[in-house]
């Protein structure tokens, strides 16, 4: 009796019941390393009728499955390649800049949020300006993300770098991400139709890719179409100028301040705010050198050359135009348990 047939003999055995088991296994027919085991548990030559009978089975049951998965070794790679199965590639070496850690830090924080896609599309736009891709040890987070969030996806290439693209080669349904992805991106946007009839998901792509390629004429073109779109559409598509952002689209940003919708308004702050030398970051700098001054207290009769200071908040909001506060994105209302001027000093220091 082998390994196999006294399995097929214990599982039957499982199957009807221990008052089946006529006869312990006759350890002589055994490996000389089983049969060790099979004398120690049956050290009389017949089946026990008491209790004993269900132990000694389930001990001999716990020995043999040991012993058959004890018996198993691991496939080697030159193995599985002569069974032409799997072919050994080699990583390539990366010779490109890793985003930093903090940078990572803050995509998982954006994945933990409950509605994540507007975040990780900003964060995605600015992880490529920098042309940098994602560390190795994150690539598997930011494939499981694009699978969930179409957001990530028209940046998935670029963030991948070579040593992702090297991995990507061994899952299909990664493949697919990035073959249906790049399908969109390149065999659509050479069609215009899209642009002028297609949903909006395809019409976000095809900005998208143009504004990788020509971003003077992405934003001319998302222009000469932007009043007959709705608010959702609006505030969508001018999401994709986060790709190639300059102080060129600022003109068109600037008149975003003035659209109907809050949305719009909100992600046209985002943006300008992103852009160091634009007019509205110098207003909202202008405000802060209004409200907040050092005051330093110089101690006489001393050797120290250390002065000590402190910050003299003078928040005059009623000085100010409510509705230009309004429009860069300052409330002029208490809000999250903050009273007025607290929260206008927040909110213009969130845009610095």
């Amino acid at each position: 009796m082998n390994t196999a047939d006294l399995w097929e003999e214990w599982v039957k055995i499982a199957l009807l019941g221990t008052p089946h088991q006529t006869r312990p296994p006759i350890s002589q027919q055994l490996p000389v390393d089983l049969s060790a085991s099979v004398q120690a548990i049956y050290t009389e030559p017949h089946i026990p009728q008491d209790q004993q009978r269900e132990q000694r089975y389930l001990a001999l049951a716990g020995v043999l499955n040991n012993y058959q998965q004890a018996g198993y070794q691991p496939t080697t790679l030159a193995q599985l390649e002569q069974t032409h199965l799997i072919t050994a590639t080699t990583a390539p070496e990366s010779t490109e800049h890793y985003l930093a850690d903090n940078i990572m830090q803050l995509f998982r924080r954006i994945l933990a949020l409950s509605k994540p896609q507007h975040f990780l599309r900003i964060w995605a736009a600015y992880s490529q300006q920098r042309q940098h891709v994602v560390p190795p040890s994150d690539l598997l987070d930011l494939l499981d993300a694009a699978k969930t969030h179409e957001s990530l996806r028209p940046y998935l290439h670029d963030l991948l770098g070579s040593r992702g693209l090297w991995l990507i080669k061994f899952r299909e349904d990664w493949q697919q991400l990035l073959t249906t992805t790049t399908a969109t991106l390149s065999t659509k946007v050479l069609d215009k139709a899209v642009w002028e009839e297609g949903t909006l998901g395809e019409r976000y792509y095809y900005l998208q890719q143009l504004r990788n390629q020509q971003p003077a004429q992405a934003r001319e073109q998302l222009q000469a179409i932007w009043r007959q779109e709705n608010a959702k559409a609006r505030a969508q598509l001018l999401n994709a100028l986060q790709i190639n952002l300059s102080l060129d689209d600022e003109a068109f940003l600037e008149s975003c301040l003035d659209d109907r919708a809050k949305s719009v308004k909100s992600l046209a702050r985002q943006l300008l705010a992103q852009l160091d030398e634009s007019a509205f970051v110098k207003r909202q700098q202008q405000r802060l050198t209004r409200w907040l001054t050092l005051e330093f207290e110089e101690k006489p009769n001393t050797r120290s050359k250390t002065r000590k200071f402190q910050i003299v908040v003078d928040l005059s909001i009623e000085k100010e135009d409510a509705a230009s506060l309004l429009r860069d994105g300052i409330e002029h209302t208490a809000h999250s348990g903050k009273g007025r001027k607290a929260a206008g000093l927040e909110q213009a220091l969130s845009y610095v």
